[in-house]
């Protein structure tokens, strides 16, 4: 495939939107778009060529890429044709949107005596000196109006063809070519020679109409030369295929922001779910040690009752029980290890301690309550479970790193710690032990 690319530099001050409403008239009804932060990107086949334009608005910069593909062996008219309509366009538009360094003809030749600074231009090009952005097209004219022709192409034709690709210039007369030939040192050309002149080299092409070539061939071979100037030149770092990678990468970016977006959102959420659970949580524990410690003050009242009615022999301290029947099960616990030490049963100690123990039987709740609470630690195989297990039985997490540590019924008197995660059995028995020895009065 032939690729050739045109740079047009642009004003910065056209707004993006104009020149967006020029590419969409000249370019056809059927393409396809890319739209990126500063680069506009449309392109358009048929059949076997496609043209590509590319507006890149970049810092204080506009510019129109216009990137052509085709076979080798089509002809330069089916190739170039959308460049001549699109410049003719921007052109006509109000204000002129081109840099005046894009200096081209428009649909007809212009004569070399435009104007003096015109012509100053022209001069600078001859003799290598051209700072513009395209190539100037010479055509000089034939000695003496050969066969009652001026010159030996036709230069409006070759000014249509040529629009936004070169400038096509004229003289009017020999002597303007004469005076212009001292002017540049000989460089320029004459009698009926057409001569390319290419911005910033001193090179140039010189073309003559050879014996048996007709205009249009002529023509031809000046057009192949510009044509392959352009590929020379072609350095753009936009293209296609950048468009569709950067689109791609772009979109992938857009999708990375989002995920994070999500993933934020989703933590956010996250967290206050922790939040409400964790305050469930201590509204359903606060609500839980309430109607505990109403159903043992009511038990308690049931067993002052009681013994009121047959004459109590013990006041309950002024703090709330553990477990209903702590205080009654630990001094029948007392009573039982007394007795255990008496060594006759015919005196008066011995009767006394065997009726009190016979008349308030152990309760058993702490013996429950430990049983449970040293299965569900010997159970538990991660620290999770384990805090879980410990939280059921009215342990309060106070510490989790670098050590666990616990407050019971969240007491900071009854405390224990241990690893965050235990490294083996003998660890939980360690740890069994030590709350045991703290909160069961039968090991303490």
């Amino acid at each position: 495939m032939t690729i050739y690319t045109v740079t047009i530099p642009l004003k910065n001050e056209i707004p993006v939107a104009q020149l967006q409403l020029i590419l969409e008239k000249n370019i056809g009804a059927e393409y396809e778009k890319i739209e990126l932060d500063n680069i506009l990107g449309f392109r358009t086949k048929n059949g076997e060529w496609s043209n590509d334009f590319i507006l890149v608005c970049t810092g204080d910069k506009k510019s129109l890429i216009i990137a052509l593909s085709a076979p080798c062996d089509r002809m330069p008219d089916e190739i170039i044709c959308h460049i001549p309509k699109l410049v003719t366009s921007l052109c006509n538009e109000k204000p002129f949107p081109i840099e005046t360094e894009y200096l081209t003809s428009v649909g007809e030749p212009v004569d070399i005596n435009l104007s003096p600074k015109f012509q100053s231009k022209c001069i600078e090009m001859f003799c290598g000196r051209g700072q513009g952005a395209l190539p100037m097209v010479y055509i000089s004219c034939l000695p003496f109006n050969y066969e009652n022709k001026k010159y030996a192409v036709d230069p409006d034709r070759m000014a249509k063809k040529f629009t936004g690709l070169a400038c096509v210039v004229t003289e009017d007369s020999l002597k303007t070519s004469y005076e212009l030939r001292d002017a540049t040192d000989g460089r320029k050309v004459y009698r009926g020679y057409v001569g390319i002149y290419y911005p910033h080299v001193k090179a140039y092409d010189l073309f003559e109409l050879r014996e048996g070539e007709s205009a249009e061939q002529l023509e031809s071979r000046v057009f192949d030369s510009i044509r392959q100037w352009w590929i020379n030149a072609s350095d753009s770092e936009y293209s296609w295929n950048r468009l569709s990678v950067l689109r791609e990468k772009q979109a992938a970016t857009a999708e990375k922001g989002e995920a994070k977006e999500l993933i934020a959102a989703f933590e956010s959420e996250l967290s206050e779910a922790r939040a409400d659970n964790e305050r469930l949580r201590t509204e359903l524990q606060t609500e839980k040690d309430r109607r505990s410690a109403a159903e043992m003050k009511a038990e308690r009242l049931s067993y002052a009752m009681q013994g009121k009615s047959k004459g109590c022999l013990l006041e309950s301290p002024d703090f709330d029980e553990w477990y209903i029947g702590e205080f009654s099960d630990m001094v029948v616990n007392i009573l039982k290890t007394e007795l255990a030490q008496r060594t006759s049963e015919e005196n008066r100690a011995y009767e006394v301690l065997s009726a009190l123990i016979e008349k308030n039987p152990i309760i058993g709740n702490g013996e429950k309550l430990f049983a449970e609470m040293t299965a569900a630690i010997r159970e538990a195989d991660s620290t999770d479970k384990l805090l879980n297990a410990l939280m059921r039985h009215d342990w309060r997490l106070i510490v989790k790193s670098p050590h666990i540590k616990l407050h019971f019924k969240g007491n900071p008197r009854y405390f224990a710690t241990m690893a965050v995660t235990p490294s083996d059995y003998r660890e939980k028995d360690n740890f069994i032990s030590e709350i045991m020895n703290k909160i069961n009065p039968k090991k303490g």
